[in-house]
């Protein structure tokens, strides 16, 4: 269904048994789309709504925010990109499940992503690839672990992963870093939320849980919260080691 199409909502559904190998839809404008479709290329215009579907893949590219209203069920590798404007890809209101897959996200024709909400109910859940960075990131794991590579983000970082959050290097922020569920270090790590210096006043820098070295006096922390940002240990700092 690729072409100048203009559907407003397609519900992809089968009878008689039937399934989809893979299905590809274009509109020009915003679009609505779910249901179970294999490998599902999507296109639209405008916003791109996700209502909930299984998929083998699935590969989503909008001109306007990525939201969903449903669970993504998505057993193959997935991608979401957006163009032409500075957008966010909210995809943290549902259960969804990636299966370990890869899951990346990217900007193009001039555009930007704002802020990429991303939730994974996976116990292999995999931090996403980031071809683009996006102004803010917000990830919630509610099965796996997370392993944080070194990152620099113009906004704020929220991460949540009930398996543990490993820190692998130094993370830069113009806005908060909060870190919702037990931090081990993994290397030597600087946690910046002045920007580099760029915003002398800094934000906050939150542990909610509790904060470890992967092996007793290994690595190295540096903590740097500016002028105005507070930095809070709501757990046992060292608790293992």
């Amino acid at each position: 269904l690729n072409g100048a199409n203009d559907f407003n909502s397609v519900a992809l559904a089968t009878t008689g048994g039937g399934s989809f190998t893979a299905a590809s839809v274009t509109d020009t404008n915003a679009l609505s789309i779910g249901g179970d479709a294999g490998a599902l290329t999507v296109v639209a215009g405008d916003t791109l709504a996700l209502t909930g579907g299984t998929y083998t893949s699935l590969n989503a590219t909008a001109k306007g925010d990525i939201t969903q209203s449903g669970a993504l069920d998505i057993s193959g590798a997935s991608s979401f990109t957006v163009t032409g404007a500075a957008h966010n890809i909210t995809l943290d209101t549902q259960n969804n499940d990636f299966h370990g897959q890869s899951v990346t996200v990217n900007a193009t024709g001039g555009g930007s992503i704002t802020s990429f909400n991303l939730k994974d109910t996976d116990a292999s859940a995999l931090f996403p690839t980031l071809t683009a960075t996006p102004t803010n990131l917000t990830l919630d794991y509610t099965a796996a672990s997370i392993a944080l590579p070194t990152l620099t983000l113009a906004g704020a970082l929220n991460v949540t992963a009930v398996g543990g959050i490993t820190i692998g290097g130094n993370v830069t922020t113009a806005g908060s870093q909060i870190y919702n569920d037990a931090v081990t270090l993994g290397a030597n790590a600087l946690l910046d939320t002045t920007n580099a210096g760029g915003n002398a006043a800094g934000a906050t820098i939150m542990f909610s849980s509790t904060l470890d070295d992967a092996a007793a006096n290994t690595h190295t922390l540096g903590l740097n919260a500016g002028t105005g940002g507070d930095i809070t240990f709501t757990g046992a700092v060292g608790g293992t080691t």
